[in-house]
């Protein structure tokens, strides 16, 4: 059995035959995330949006983390002469702001990413997805803490795990560690 779940998820599963690795996935803290997706007519940005998006860096301070150019990288995601923006807003550092009615999310957005990419006039779509447990937290211990796990699934023979709190928290990082998983398992038969 491969757990691919959230660590709070897996904790639930593994309560009744492993609790100390329960009480382990208990412990890792999430940071929230607003999701916040505008969409424009073209002529309403003055940036080539040729690129992937944008990181906001704190140096910056803005609240805005950044904003992947959705309709660059997937054709057909906006309307033809339309473009859509991925945002995030929140983390760790700044957990309060999804408490937030969603208006004012997407205006905190716009004010931050307005300069930055030349956007002029009002969003002609706009939808805030809230993520209370997003970003799984990296914080001190959690090394300790993930090696404790790997061991005690280990003493328990046939259940993996395979989750961005584990081998690291972006999409590729999963992709990558789930291949390789696989492949793992395939040289073992």
């Amino acid at each position: 059995m491969v757990l691919c779940l959230p660590a709070d998820a897996a904790a639930t599963l593994m309560q009744a035959i492993a609790p100390h690795v329960s009480s382990e996935l208990e412990a890792i803290e999430y940071a929230p995330i607003a999701s916040v997706a505008t969409g424009f007519h073209r002529d309403q940005i003055r940036h080539p949006l040729d690129g992937f998006g944008a990181l906001i860096p704190r140096r910056e301070h803005l609240e805005t983390l950044g904003s992947l150019f959705s309709s660059t990288l997937f054709p057909g995601r906006a309307p033809r002469d339309h473009v859509l923006f991925t945002s995030f807003i929140g983390g760790a550092r700044n957990p309060q702001v999804i408490e937030q009615h969603s208006d004012a999310l997407v205006t905190r957005v716009l004010k931050d990413l307005g300069p930055l990419l030349g956007i002029s006039g009002a969003s002609v779509y706009q939808k805030v997805q809230i993520w209370q447990r997003a970003i799984p937290q990296y914080t001190i211990g959690h090394n300790g803490r993930i090696t404790r796990v790997r061991h005690a699934l280990e003493r328990l023979g046939g259940i993996y795990a395979r989750a961005n709190w584990l081998d690291g928290i972006s999409v590729s990082d999963c992709i990558k560690h789930a291949r390789d998983f696989a492949h793992s398992m395939q040289a073992k038969r």
